[in-house]
């Protein structure tokens, strides 16, 4: 997978870890078509109408999509998941081969985020498995 992040333009053999993909969802842009989701592939509405306020203090949940893609994971190999309150480009102002060159208007506020993973709250990575046979 081509990346815009440095040192991933051209893969080394030896790399020790490498973004395999990523999701995005803008939190005020959550709310979901329940008829359009799949457990895979939650359905936004994206539209003003359907826009949430994001209120402070508030247990809300996001359902965001990972683009598809494939890798093989061999034993010993290791999943890392990685969340960011922001999307920002690594020095990619100028590249026109970058699949996805993210950037979008945020407050400068600094803000906690706590996310959750208990019996009544089970935030989880849904990864599909696919034998090798």
């Amino acid at each position: 997978m081509r990346t815009v992040r440095e040192d991933e333009r051209e893969i080394a053999e030896n790399l020790p870890e490498r973004e395999v993909t990523r999701g995005w969802l803008k939190a005020s842009h959550r709310a979901l078509d329940a008829e359009r989701s799949k457990p895979w592939r939650p359905w936004h509405p994206l539209t003003r109408a359907g826009q949430k306020k994001v209120t402070p203090g508030e247990i809300t949940e996001y359902a965001i999509e990972l683009m598809a893609t494939a890798n093989l994971f061999r034993k010993g190999h290791r999943i890392c998941l990685e969340i960011a309150a922001a999307d920002m480009p690594t020095g990619v102002g100028g590249a026109t081969n970058a699949e996805y060159v993210p950037n979008h208007i945020v407050s400068s506020k600094t803000t906690p985020h706590k996310i959750y993973h208990d019996a009544k709250r089970p935030s989880h990575l849904l990864l599909p498995v696919v034998p090798l046979d």
